[in-house]
Order: structure tokens, then sequence, then C-alpha cells
């Protein structure tokens, strides 16, 4: 962030010590090949199997996505917030489990000039977390199911499929400013090529899905991770 400071009148204006950097995030594409027969595509009348298999297909791919933001390798992917080195990573307290105290240390040491600061885990932490401190605890609010969405010291918490905290090193919290310090592109929107010659002598016609999309950690600081372990 820039300095701020006070100045008098006629003083001069010191410049501010900031490093303004460019992200040079790489677009990548997920993408899916399936074949279906003709006779299939033509015989169907229960359901409409060409339009069935886009519409799975493209919960698949944002499925897909949502796991390379939390995972992806940064090789021929996105890099995901689980996989970036630069994150900051403290121990939950316990082999299995987290202490009540490093979830307040957790919030305590995250920027308070981020905005919009999230917790992001899997329900079945969020519940051993509601167990742990209580269900009439002031610190964690599970309104779960009435369009509220739970909260820990009244910062929302989101779910996603990440490790639990029953396993020694599994990084199984994150909170994070995801919109200040995550950068997704998404390229074209998803694209479909029905291919009805390539296969033509095996009576099949290939669908073909590709999303290109990168993403890319840009604000390090914005995040915090916790690993289970003492």
């Amino acid at each position: 962030e820039p300095d701020v400071q006070w100045v008098g009148e006629l003083q001069e204006i010191s410049e501010s010590d900031v490093d303004l950097g460019m992200a040079n995030i790489p677009m990548n594409q997920l993408s899916a090949a399936v074949s279906l027969s003709n006779t299939l595509i033509r015989n169907s009348n229960w359901i409409d199997a060409e339009n069935y298999l886009i519409d799975r297909t493209t919960k698949a791919v944002s499925r897909g996505l949502g796991k390379a933001v939390l995972l992806g390798t940064g090789f021929k992917q996105p890099e995901g917030i689980l996989s970036c080195k630069k994150i900051k990573s403290t121990k939950s307290g316990a082999a299995k489990g987290i202490t009540t105290d490093t979830i307040f240390d957790v919030f305590g040491d995250f920027p308070s000039e981020l905005e919009n600061p999230k917790w992001m885990m899997s329900k079945a932490t969020f519940l051993s977390i509601a167990k742990q401190f209580g269900k009439d605890s002031s610190y964690v609010n599970m309104p779960l199911g009435d369009g509220i969405p739970p909260m820990i010291l009244g910062t929302p918490v989101i779910f996603a499929d990440i490790p639990g905290l029953e396993s020694d090193g599994n990084k199984a919290i994150v909170l994070g400013d995801f919109r200040a310090g995550y950068i997704g592109l998404q390229g074209t929107s998803m694209e479909y090529i029905r291919d009805n010659i390539t296969k033509a002598r095996k009576s099949m016609t290939l669908m073909t899905y590709n999303m290109p999309f990168g993403g890319q950690v840009v604000a390090p600081d914005a995040f915090r991770v916790i690993t289970t372990g003492a």
C-alpha cells in the first residue's frame, strides 16, 4: 500500500516507495472429449443425449476450474491458492483438529486494510470447529440452510472441497481476500465442437469441450493458510 503523510502548506510531498509489477498470467485450456454412438443420438427419445452431455460436461468443467483455483500446480493449469509457496502458513496447534488460539492468531494477523476477508474450508472442518467452540459460542455463527452464511469471528465462511483437519499436514483452512489476492482470466465461453466425421466409420460422433482459463495468486499477503499439525 502507498504511504500517506501529513504535509504543511508549502512543504514538499515525498514520494511513496511502492513497487508495482506486471503479472504474466498464461492462459491454459481445460478440455474433455466424449464419443456418443450415432444410434444413441438419433434414437434417444427418453432424454436428449447430446444436450444431457453438454449439461453434465459444463458442470464438470466448473468443478475442474474450482479445483484448479485451489490446488492447481501452475504447470499447464492455473496456480492454486493452496499450491502457492509464497502464502504464509500456520500450524493448527493440534495433530488432528485446531486450537482456539490459532483461529484468533491467524485472524489477528490478517491485514486490516483488506476489506473482504472470508474463511474457506470444507463443511466438515467448519462443523468440527463449531462443535469444539460450542454451538452457543459467540465466536461461531452456524445458520446453515437459511440463506445466511456461517461465520467465524464475524467473517463469512464459504465451503470448498479442501482436505480436513483429520490428517496431519493437510492445508485445511484458508483466510483470504480472494478478490484482491487472486486473478482468474477466462477466455471465450466454453467451446463445443461436434465432430461426426473423424469417427464416422465407427458410427460415433466426437464431442469436444474446451474452456480457456488462466489464474494466479497476485497478492500472497491477502491469504493465510492453516495446516493441521502441532
